[in-house]
């Protein structure tokens, strides 16, 4: 099966599953993914997950600090040559 599918048609595969998640709270869901070791996420937008996500921080080695005039502190992946 193509992988890429997933991105083409999201309805299509949200359509089964969500009824089953409005009926419960987040919490349920998450436990459930967690037991089973799946990986899940809430979704945010990047400046959420930049500001809350202690792995997306400066004290993540892969991530640095930059700042550019009129842009606010992004960061990004350090690359080394």
């Amino acid at each position: 099966m193509d992988e890429g599918v997933r991105w083409e048609m999201p309805a299509n595969i949200t359509e089964i599953p969500t009824p089953w998640f409005l009926l419960r709270p987040s919490k349920v869901g998450a436990d459930m993914f967690d037991q089973v070791k799946k990986t899940w996420s809430n979704s945010r937008t990047v400046k959420e997950a930049v500001s809350c996500d202690p792995d997306l921080s400066a004290d993540n080695p892969m991530f640095e600090d930059l700042t550019q005039t009129g842009w606010d502190a992004w960061y990004l992946k350090h690359v080394t040559p």
